[in-house]
């Protein structure tokens, strides 16, 4: 009996692959919104720092893409991820390992300079519990060049090295339109 051993891609290699992937997906974009969406660090009983756990994170960030995407889309569409705002999206832990907060780049069906404005407010909207920051996360429209595009787009998959494709890239929350065949 034999067993059959997976290979391991080196993580500079997922680096490589998911920025080819991405940039082959940002060509001809008119607009983009490069998010960083942060969490708060909260102070318990024993005046101790707690972080927002990823689990939990993750479901803000889920929660936040339905309710932007739910502006644009019907219900039956997004559940059946039919329609959703085109994005990647992806988690970075930081420096220190347990600063999670996530990158997007997205490309939304109006202005950029008003979803962001969406956006900002949506985000806001969603602390009733405390974890989310507001003050140190970010929307921006991408600058209108190639160059500034392909800035944002490869910060956000930037963590790829570090923490390895797999618990980097969030596959379900992206939404990236298929190269169309030549």
């Amino acid at each position: 009996m034999s067993i059959n051993r997976i290979k391991l891609i080196p993580k500079h290699e997922e680096q490589a692959s998911i920025n080819e992937w991405l940039l082959q997906r940002i060509e001809n974009q008119s607009q983009a919104v490069f998010v960083t969406l942060k969490f708060r660090h909260k102070i318990n009983e024993q005046k101790q720092k707690d972080d927002i756990s990823t689990e939990h994170a993750k479901k803000l960030l889920r929660i936040f893409l339905r309710k932007l995407d739910g502006l644009f889309y019907s219900e039956r569409a997004i559940k059946k991820r039919i329609a959703a705002i085109p994005r990647a999206a992806f988690q970075h832990m930081g420096l220190s390992g347990d600063n999670v907060h996530f990158h997007l780049i997205m490309f939304p069906p109006i202005a950029a300079a008003e979803f962001v404005e969406i956006a900002e407010k949506t985000w806001a909207n969603m602390d009733k519990f405390g974890w989310i920051d507001t003050h140190h996360s970010e929307f921006a429209v991408v600058g209108a060049t190639e160059l500034d595009l392909r800035k944002a787009t490869l910060y956000c998959a930037r963590e790829v090295r570090k923490l390895g494709l797999e618990d980097s890239w969030l596959i379900y929350e992206t939404h990236m339109p298929a190269i169309a065949a030549a």
